[in-house]
């Protein structure tokens, strides 16, 4: 499974906290009020949920192609993974 997917919600999660910054920065507490400086740390919170959901994927596929590339792609832990590497992607992308 190609990790594109992964990526793009891992850039647009960390891209969404970095623009939220921005403009928080340039807003008052009293503009947003107390329901908004609530929803605020939520937010980001999910934001940065997100962003570590999207990074397993990612650092699991760098492993074995790293393995791979090292010559232990013949070693029974890193040829299981690899063999496996799409169902587990698809059962993690179901259960998120």
């Amino acid at each position: 499974m190609k990790p594109k997917l992964w990526i793009i919600v891992l850039a647009s999660s960390f891209g969404l906290m970095v623009l939220g910054s921005i403009a928080g920065g340039m807003l008052s507490e009293e503009a947003i009020g107390p329901a908004g400086a609530a929803a605020v740390p939520m937010a980001y919170m999910a934001l940065f949920l997100t962003m570590g959901f999207s990074l397993v994927p990612l650092m699991i596929r760098l492993f074995i192609v790293l393995q791979v590339k090292i010559g232990n792609g013949e070693r029974a832990p890193v040829k299981w993974l690899h063999a496996h590497e799409k169902k587990w992607f698809t059962a993690y992308g179901l259960f998120i």
